[in-house]
């Protein structure tokens, strides 16, 4: 198996449906792996225009003509990064045709670039775990302050 098969699962659409998320216009198609389903696209689509490109090319990518219509087809994942849980970038259809989120989204005159978002997502978690590892380095200089070892202390037969 290649590098460039791990990013790319077989499955099956179990759902693909317009939904409100938060107030939000979102379309969510689930795919189903034969032992656990995982979401794909799940963007805010507020504008109708552009909620309407949206589900008009995934739909002509599996050549449907409706969202309803692409439960039950097969179809692959498509993930930029080869982790089992990854964000599904793209779904690819049984005739190689894909519907790609980054490749809309600059069709759609959006900037998008996986890259950078995943070294962003990466920075902040850096960040975040910088501040993390300063809190239990302060922690651990006064973790004796405040402890009470029982087993040691004198009994006491007084309440105060």
């Amino acid at each position: 198996m290649t590098k460039k098969d791990e990013k790319r699962e077989k499955g099956t659409i179990a759902s693909a449906e317009l939904m409100q998320a938060h107030g939000i216009p979102t379309v969510s198609v689930m795919i189903d792996f034969g032992g656990g389903c995982q979401g794909f696209g799940g963007i805010a689509l507020q504008d109708a225009d552009i909620r309407d490109s949206f589900i008009a090319d995934l739909c002509a990518t599996f050549g449907v003509g409706s969202l309803d219509d692409l439960k039950g087809l097969g179809c692959h994942a498509l993930r930029c990064w080869g982790h089992w849980n990854d964000t599904i970038e793209g779904l690819e259809a049984g005739d190689g045709r894909r519907f790609v989120l980054s490749a809309w989204r600059r069709k759609m005159g959006f900037d998008d670039d996986p890259l950078e978002r995943r070294r962003r997502s990466i920075e902040q978690s850096i960040a975040s775990l910088r501040s993390r590892l300063e809190e239990e380095r302060r922690a651990i200089a006064v973790v004796a302050d405040g402890y009470t070892d029982w087993g040691r202390e004198p009994k006491g037969g007084n309440n105060d």
